[in-house]
């Protein structure tokens, strides 16, 4: 079987098409990490053979260890033509699943023909809610959002689940969340200009403006601070945005909240939630 995935690595057709006379059962079958052929021609982006493997019936429903297709594979990589050719075999879901991946990568083209063209729809959300405008947002593609936003995603989808980096306990996350956990201020700055509420709140009333304090972002802090967010709200925690600056210590970071809460007595701190497996920066 390694000489099969070496030959479709290699982009070898004829090396391809002799192995698979030798042996057509061998396109079923997958590697260590659950990889067929197909997913492999796909992640590459070789479309003749994606095309050959096809025609010799290879299957574009199997998912690899991760749970992944070879559509997602090539719009996560941005194959266009290889995306064309396993459209026609998917479901609505698996488009949906193609279109984050496509967003996350920041792959403008793949996601307007998915959009345009697959019929794939602008707020899938997949079994943990986020949509193809939270993914663009997580991995900073702040073009990528822009055009989405002009496409009329929502600005307000909540996560249903989390991520590595967040709580358990604390989901619900808007795409503004995720801005200012990931430290994109420039994506905090588009999401408030078009319109998202500044101090959103998770299922323990988290708001973005505590987050960007947590990580001790003073751009961040300086945008949300200027649209209006509120630096005592609490949450469930006993948190505030200005509390979790104060933790942080940095000259310049109080000084962003100005006079607000100097003389103010906080309620007792308890420590914010943290991610499971540590800290990600």
């Amino acid at each position: 079987m390694a000489d099969l995935f070496d030959a479709v690595r290699r982009g070898d057709i004829a090396a391809v098409e002799a192995l698979l006379e030798e042996n057509p059962r061998a396109i079923a079958r997958g590697d260590a990490q659950g990889m067929t052929a197909l997913m492999w021609a796909a992640w590459r982006g070789d479309a003749p053979l994606v095309r050959l493997l096809l025609v010799r019936g290879a299957s574009a429903s199997v998912r690899d260890t991760r749970g992944t297709t070879a559509l997602m594979l090539a719009a996560e990589r941005g194959h266009l033509e290889a995306a064309r050719l396993l459209v026609p075999l998917t479901g609505e879901d698996e488009r949906g699943e193609a279109l984050r991946h496509a967003a996350g990568t920041g792959r403008t083209e793949l996601v307007g023909y998915l959009l345009d063209e697959a019929g794939a729809a602008l707020e899938y959300g997949g079994t943990d809610g986020k949509t193809p405008l939270t993914c663009a947002v997580l991995a900073g593609h702040s073009a990528l959002a822009e055009e989405l936003l002009r496409r009329g995603a929502n600005l307000e989808a909540r996560s249903s689940t989390f991520l590595p980096f967040e709580d358990r306990d604390d989901f619900g996350w808007h795409p503004l969340h995720y801005a200012a956990d990931r430290r994109h201020a420039l994506l905090v700055q588009l999401l408030l200009t078009a319109g998202a509420q500044v101090d959103p709140e998770t299922t323990e009333g988290t708001t973005p403006l505590m987050l960007a304090a947590r990580r001790g972002d003073e751009d961040c802090i300086h945008l949300l601070l200027r649209a209006g967010a509120d630096p005592l709200r609490q949450n469930a925690r006993a948190s505030s945005a200005l509390s979790l600056a104060r933790m942080h210590g940095k000259p310049g970071l109080l000084q962003l909240f100005g006079s607000v809460g100097e003389d103010r007595p906080l309620a007792p701190e308890m420590p914010f939630p943290r991610p499971p497996g540590g800290d990600r920066n």
